[in-house]
């Protein structure tokens, strides 16, 4: 059923199609002409965002958007084409993904890094919620090299961060490996951010584990102390220690009392439990029980 709001973005919707359509004599009024349309199209799209109708909302907006670009108006097009996408969200992300791109590349080739970063970052969100993790991973590392080129490097860690997430569910644990390492380091070098540095070394040796490399852990666990003095001694780090025992002796019992452990006081997310049992499936396959390495007793 029609509600007032959607009649009314009908009706604004057709006064732009009768704006644009207009006949021109010699040329005279076309500015007048796009501004008229343009502006009833983007009222017509918050109207039909109102009754939630988003695909004739990001339709009028992306509409919207061409008759700024008749104007030359670049900042009034992309400022619509952002608004389009947002609604193509929520029912088409492969149109928001289209949407964001022409966004994205406008805004890269007026210098407006800081805009093209942040779309770029919802980019990546819509690839993530649309079940795509690879190009969800690409789009998150072209978003922090925006935010880096519009120095705003805090942002372009935690957008790296989610690269790492997603590369170590993908299994490059190596990559991921090495962005945790590096945001422990940045961490080190403010007093503020010295406090998050344990945790990014704390994710880059739960990678190392779960790439089987024990010789890898330990002098990682070594290095990591001489950066950051508070990693030894800390739960994380004497838990990654334990952990590394029992793969050195092949100690199935040992890792899962461990975790078990850890887990009462800090309880093991599903990433962090997913690492755990790579690193488990070791230690199964050398005691020849490769069936136990596909769960974690945390008991």
């Amino acid at each position: 059923m029609a509600t007032a709001s959607t009649a009314r973005a009908d009706n604004l919707r057709a006064e732009g199609n009768k704006a644009l359509n207009k006949t021109l004599i010699f040329g005279f009024g076309k500015t007048q002409k796009y501004e008229d349309a343009a502006e009833h199209f983007r009222n017509a799209g918050n109207a039909y965002k109102l009754s939630n109708q988003w695909k004739s909302a990001g339709e009028c907006f992306v509409q919207a958007s061409e008759a700024y670009a008749v104007l030359d108006q670049s900042s009034d097009v992309t400022g619509n084409l952002v608004e389009a996408a947002q609604c193509y969200k929520k029912l088409d992300p492969a149109k928001a993904v289209e949407t964001f791109r022409k966004a994205i590349d406008l805004y890269n080739l007026n210098g407006r890094f800081g805009m093209s970063s942040r779309c770029c970052k919802e980019m990546a969100e819509v690839y993530e919620q649309d079940n795509n993790p690879e190009m969800a991973m690409m789009t998150y590392q072209e978003a922090a090299d925006l935010f880096v080129n519009d120095g705003k490097k805090s942002n372009a860690n935690q957008c790296l961060l989610k690269v790492a997430t997603i590369a170590a569910d993908l299994g490059d644990l190596a990559r991921a490996a090495q962005i945790y390492e590096d945001a422990g380091k940045e961490s080190m070098t403010s007093r503020l951010g010295a406090y998050s540095a344990k945790g990014h070394f704390f994710l880059a040796l739960m990678c190392f584990l779960a790439m089987g490399d024990n010789v890898q852990v330990s002098m990682k666990i070594n290095q990591y102390k001489n950066i950051d003095f508070s990693f030894q001694g800390s739960r994380e780090c004497d838990f990654i220690e334990r952990i590394l025992k029992a793969c050195d002796d092949s100690n199935l019992e040992e890792f899962s009392d461990a975790c078990a452990d850890f887990d009462r006081i800090t309880p093991l997310d599903p990433w962090k439990t997913s690492m755990l049992l790579r690193a488990k499936k070791f230690i199964a396959d050398q005691v020849g029980g490769g069936g136990d390495g596909d769960e974690l007793d945390l008991s």
